[in-house]
């Protein structure tokens, strides 16, 4: 009785491998393949221990953003066909950073100044069609300061960090998009998808 009931169970552990499509001669497609690349530094950049390239965004052809040593600080960097192009900062910035680029190659981030007490503030910056251009100029006049952009999707909206909230740029106007309530009076947004 034993013997027969183990047959059985055999037969039906098999009939569930063959309709489920688990033959034993049923071969795993191959994995993705990926290879690490190291982007180097900006020209005039060092080698620091403690500080090197950082790669923050990259966009479907490959094109990649971030943050690298230069001969002075640290500036926003765009790799894109083997070379690191230095992205500069904004007019009285010292240091600069991008964080994400689109599929048309705009970029977004932000440009450090140090002021006069030694104090830092960010703005947030655009780069596109080979100008960086501060994202305050392109708001309407009164709209919150704007720190820092971290995401851009394919319809040129942007999100971010302006005062103490997170922001929305979509269609040249700036929405806050408050917090989540809580008694947390901050927010900030890292991403955001292409329906925005």
């Amino acid at each position: 009785m034993i013997r027969r009931a183990t047959v059985l169970l055999t037969a039906i552990v098999a009939a569930i491998v063959v309709a489920s499509g688990m033959g034993l001669s049923q071969t795993v497609p191959d994995s993705p393949r990926y290879a690490v690349k190291d982007l180097g530094i900006l020209p005039g950049g060092s080698l620091n221990p403690d500080y090197g390239s950082i790669a923050y965004g990259i966009n479907d052809s490959g094109e990649v953003v971030g943050v690298a040593p230069n001969s002075s600080s640290t500036h926003a960097f765009l790799y894109s066909d083997g070379q690191m192009q230095d992205l500069g900062t904004l007019p009285d910035g010292t240091e600069s950073q991008s964080y994400d680029i689109n599929n048309s190659g705009q970029i977004v981030g932000d440009s450090e100044r140090v002021n006069w007490d030694g104090t830092r503030t960010s703005t947030a910056f655009l780069y596109k069609d080979g100008q960086t251009q501060n994202l305050n100029n392109l708001v309407p006049a009164g709209s919150s300061y704007l720190y820092s952009a971290r995401a851009i999707n394919t319809s040129g909206q942007i999100v971010g960090q302006l005062s103490r909230h997170a922001f929305l740029y979509s269609g040249g106007q700036i929405q806050d998009l408050g917090t989540l309530g809580g008694g947390v009076d901050r927010s900030s947004a890292f991403d955001l998808n292409d329906s925005g």
